[in-house]
C-alpha cells in the first residue's frame, strides 16, 4: 500500500472514529451527570489545548443537559470578582 493510499484509508475512517468518540463522551457524561445535579451554576475553564474541550463541554451542558454552564477564562479567576458558581470544572492537559 502506498503512502497516499494509506492516508486515504485513514482519512476515510475519521468520521466513524469521531462519531464513536462523541458517543462515548456523551454516555460518560449522562452516566455521571446525575451525581452533580445539585449544582445550579457551572463554571468551566481550561488553557491551551484544554480550552477547546472546556468550551465544548460548557456548550454541551447548556444545550443537551440543560445546565447553567459557562466557559470562564482562567484569567478571570484572579479578578476582583471571580465567577459565581456552585461547581467548577478545570480541564488540564
Amino acid at each position: 500500500m502506498s503512502v497516499a493510499e494509506s492516508l486515504r484509508a485513514r482519512a476515510a475512517e475519521t468520521p466513524a472514529l469521531l462519531d464513536d468518540a462523541a458517543a462515548r463522551a456523551e454516555r460518560f457524561a449522562r452516566q455521571h451527570l446525575p451525581a452533580l445535579a445539585p449544582a445550579a451554576r457551572w463554571a468551566l475553564s481550561g488553557i491551551g489545548a484544554s480550552e477547546g474541550v472546556a468550551r465544548s463541554v460548557a456548550q454541551w451542558l447548556r444545550e443537551e443537559a440543560r445546565r447553567d454552564a459557562a466557559f470562564v477564562p482562567l484569567s478571570r479567576w484572579h479578578a476582583e470578582s471571580p465567577p459565581d458558581a456552585d461547581l467548577v470544572l478545570l480541564f488540564s492537559q
